[in-house]
């Protein structure tokens, strides 16, 4: 799906000389970012985190959250996100909603700061399911043995700071989303 994407968005472009069909860069962007997010989320993660014989380690541990962090990321915020996109240039009546500073920022660091988080959330996880389940037998003793140990701990200060990171990117999103359409209309 991802590859087909990126095919049809390079076939849009314009191939030998001809004008661009795409007319909404950041709405076309969150697109394909909805395609490669969804194959991730909800295709790699979610079909690994819910075979039986690995859902029996992994229910209810940071790959959990690891799968629904990149899953509802990649399947519906990205969408929605393109959406806001195309509404905004339909509202102003723009012929064409180009690509600004911001919106190119809100995409990087929303996307980089999801998949750090989700990256550290399976690191965590790994570690739940290793000491605390499959080591210690998954009790209340073996739970408080497992946060306190060193890999937990960076995991979830990566997380921390993977959220922070996609917080920032957040507001670089309101900001272009309240200002985007006012800025091309100047143009």
């Amino acid at each position: 799906m991802f590859v087909h994407v990126l095919y049809d968005w390079g076939k849009e472009q314009g191939a030998h000389g001809e004008k661009p069909v795409i007319k909404n860069g950041p709405a076309m962007s969150w697109i394909v970012t909805n395609a490669f997010g969804n194959f991730l989320g909800a295709g790699i993660w979610g079909f690994f985190h819910t075979l039986p014989q690995v859902n029996i380690y992994t229910h209810g541990s940071q790959f959990t959250a690891a799968h629904g962090h990149l899953a509802f990321f990649g399947a519906y915020a990205t969408i929605l996100i393109g959406m806001m996109y195309m509404g905004i240039q339909k509202a102003y009546g723009l012929e064409r909603l180009k690509a600004t500073f911001n919106s190119k920022m809100a995409i990087f660091l929303i996307t980089f700061g999801v998949l750090g988080m989700t990256v550290a959330l399976t690191i965590a996880g790994y570690e739940q399911v290793l000491v605390e389940r499959a080591e210690l037998g998954g009790g209340w003793d073996a739970f408080f043995t497992a946060q306190a140990l060193p890999w937990m701990k960076q995991a979830m200060g990566w997380r921390t700071v993977m959220g922070v990171v996609t917080l920032v990117g957040f507001v670089y999103l309101l900001l272009d989303l309240l200002t985007i359409a006012k800025k091309q209309q100047q143009n």
